[in-house]
């Protein structure tokens, strides 16, 4: 059979469905009144009779048809809506149908099947708009109405004279143009500007309906030659052919580009394509992705990758411009994406600057909405509890020794884009002691003889530091306060709770420690990492009597951060660092807080070590609490903790007999509740301690 594309009427063809009527009562005895169109919209309007003859109340229809007349008049127009002055037409409103340019009309003519290309499909409801109206017509003269017998005449008492707001327009910014494009009432608006085109109905059995079917029909089908040379097999295939992006784009596991696709590419596309999918890359992980031919070398994939990503701690992220090209706007809120590569690349620089940052501050300089700023931070960074968020990876210190002059071109890009970042977002000045300790092509961390430490060897120096500094805690607590004078320096060193760098005096390096990891206490607070040497020590005096201003100002914070829970001492020095991280480099606390002192401002406030039998005999934790809340629940509370010295686990009936017998009375169920879920947690019928590590 001989198939023909005929294209007399593709741009004008609709089909239309009617799926709240049922196939058993079609619209095709029915008198079509009248009919208009937007073309642009493809909407349409049909008026059809209603018969009034059969199974109709003429009361209703009076009612309907009087009142919508009445809101007409109101409106403006001079024709009633009802000419017979009783509802005898009804209105079919389109709505267009998605996924609608596979379909065709055919007609078999001849042993030959002609097909037209449908342009729209639409669905035909019942509108009820002009009723809508006429509601709220009758609505507002009622309450004008009830309102005629309060209006007094101008003889009476003259109009009050009331106060007017005067509002100047302000210019709009991009993001809230942006908002205001794609609101609903934007669009309803823009909507409403298309005019309607009055059409005429014409039925099937009329001529004119006649013709426009012939037009169905593709003309001088004898002069039309094929010119495709293919089979019965394949010829389904390209009558109709899979959706573009079924054949074309292969969603593999997250996203990753198979090796086979990356060598059908030259090496620009791959490069791009790697970088686009996995935002930031090691120089040594690309270079083994990449299909390269041998005569390729490192500096040719340098030359093309400059192009396309920028350095950041040694490692490539794929330039904002590639990622969110121009012209775009975000997928989540509509924010163009100029805007977008702005918060990117300040987010960039500040990982050039520090490997920890918050979105707190990221936002308050982008003004960014959260749902953005959160999808653009978790390309680059992961989220550390209690520390913030980190870059994704780790120092590549190989490439930067490798290439100390490609990292020396991208440290000055990056002061460049400072001083464009600086106008836009209105940023500080940099100092310069701070770009050189940043950039890009600073030495890597060393030991004492010059040789390069790695992050594990720098993990482990932390961690034993971190035990000397517990081990140190548990013998002084022991001694005498005289010998505590005689603590060796370095001791004394490992016990500041604080922010600390180790300093080489041969070669005149720091090695770095990581911000705010359990095992190593040290945090920067952007202002460059905070020193303790010895001789500070000796100018502040013995560390058993520290200055009443730090007494004062660590019992104040001990207060405010105490609540009713357990804590226990690594919570409380990770609490600390935390603080110390927003205080200025003047404050006492920020110059370092000794456990000596700790404990002894914690004994002050009332805070007491917690006499408890542990769940394992690994856990050797050491608890604080606050005993009395100077509250009527305190003596409950204390019966509680006693408890704990015996048992890891209480039931109930034992929490309730010991405070009977203790008390005289027993608490309620609201105070019992109170008590226990303040220090405690539920395991299925047991109550256990539950120290905060927050």
């Amino acid at each position: 059979m001989d198939l023909y594309l005929s294209h007399n009427l593709k741009d004008n063809l609709f089909l239309m469905m009617y799926p709240v009527r049922s196939s058993r009562m079609p619209y095709d005895d029915a008198s079509h009144m009248k009919a208009r169109i937007k073309p642009i919209q493809q909407k349409v309007e049909l008026e059809v009779a209603i018969n009034t003859e059969k199974n109709y109340s003429t009361i209703k229809g009076e009612d309907i048809g009087r009142a919508v007349n009445e809101a007409n008049t109101q409106k403006g127009n001079s024709t009633d809506f009802y000419s017979s002055r009783i509802m005898d037409k009804q209105v079919l409103s389109s709505m267009k149908v998605d996924s609608s340019d596979r379909y065709a009309v055919g007609v078999l003519k001849n042993k030959a099947l002609h097909i037209t290309p449908v342009q729209g499909i639409l669905q035909l409801r019942p509108s009820f708009d002009y009723i809508n109206l006429a509601e709220s017509a009758n609505s507002t003269s009622r309450l004008d109405n009830s309102n005629s017998g309060n209006i007094k005449s101008d003889s009476e008492e003259e109009e009050e004279m009331k106060p007017v707001t005067i509002r100047y327009a302000v210019a709009e910014s991009d993001q809230a143009k942006a908002y205001r494009f794609n609101s609903h009432a934007y669009l309803e608006k823009k909507n409403a500007e298309e005019q309607w085109i009055d059409a005429e109905f014409v039925g099937q059995d009329d001529g004119r309906a006649t013709m426009e079917k012939e037009m169905l029909i593709c003309g001088n089908t004898e002069e039309i030659s094929c010119d495709y040379g293919i089979f019965s097999k394949g010829y389904l295939d390209a009558l109709m052919p899979p959706p573009v992006t079924e054949a074309s784009i292969t969603v593999n596991p997250e996203n990753v580009l198979s090796i086979t696709q990356l060598k059908t590419m030259n090496l620009p596309e791959q490069i791009k394509c790697v970088l686009l999918s996995a935002k930031a890359m090691q120089f040594a992980q690309l270079d083994t992705i990449l299909s390269k031919s041998p005569d390729v070398n490192d500096m040719t994939v340098i030359q093309c990758l400059q192009q396309m990503a920028i350095l950041v701690q040694g490692c490539w992220i794929i330039k904002s411009e590639l990622l969110y090209p121009k012209g775009t706007t975000s997928p989540i809120t509509g924010i163009p994406s100029e805007m977008l590569c702005l918060a990117r690349d300040y987010l960039l620089w500040k990982f050039t600057q520090s490997r920890l940052t918050s979105r707190k501050e990221i936002a308050a300089v982008v003004k960014l909405p959260s749902e953005d700023l959160k999808e653009i931070m978790t390309q680059v960074a992961h989220l550390r509890v209690t520390k913030g968020w980190e870059f994704c990876l780790p120092y590549d210190h190989q490439f930067v020794e490798r290439y100390p002059e490609i990292a020396r071109r991208q440290s000055q890009h990056w002061e460049k884009k400072y001083q464009q970042l600086k106008l836009r977002l209105k940023l500080p000045s940099q100092s310069t002691s701070n770009q050189s300790d940043t950039s890009q092509d600073k030495k890597p961390d060393t030991n004492k003889d010059g040789t390069i430490i790695s992050g594990q060897d720098r993990v482990k120096l932390a961690k034993r530091l971190a035990t000397k500094h517990v081990n140190a805690n548990v013998d002084i607590d022991h001694e005498k306060s005289s010998k505590i004078g005689n603590v060796k320096s370095e001791t004394v060193e490992d016990k500041i709770v604080g922010k600390s760098s180790f300093k080489d005096s041969n070669h005149n390096n720091r090695v770095k420690e990581e911000p705010m990891d359990l095992d190593n206490p040290t945090i920067d607070n952007g202002n460059g990492i905070a020193r303790y040497n010895s001789s500070n020590l000796e100018d502040d005096g013995d560390i058993s009597n520290p200055p009443d201003e730090l007494v004062k100002v660590v019992k104040q914070w001990l207060n405010e951060t105490f609540d009713r829970s357990i804590y226990s001492l690594e919570t409380l020095k990770r609490r600390l660092l935390l603080y110390q991280s927003t205080l200025k480099e003047s404050d006492f606390m920020a110059k370092g807080v000794s456990d000596i002192t700790l404990k002894r401002c914690m004994k002050e406030v009332g805070i007491t070590e917690l006499d408890y039998m542990p769940l394992t005999s690994n856990e050797t934790s050491q608890l604080y609490v606050k005993r009395k809340l100077n509250e009527s629940n305190d003596k409950y509370r204390e019966v509680l903790l006693d408890l704990f010295k015996d048992k890891a686990k209480l039931r109930r009936k034992e929490i309730v007999s010991a405070m009977v017998e203790r008390t005289g009375e027993a608490p309620n169920d609201k105070q019992y509740l109170k008590i226990v879920k303040d220090i405690c947690t539920n395991k299925g019928s047991m109550w256990l301690l539950n120290p905060s590590h927050l």
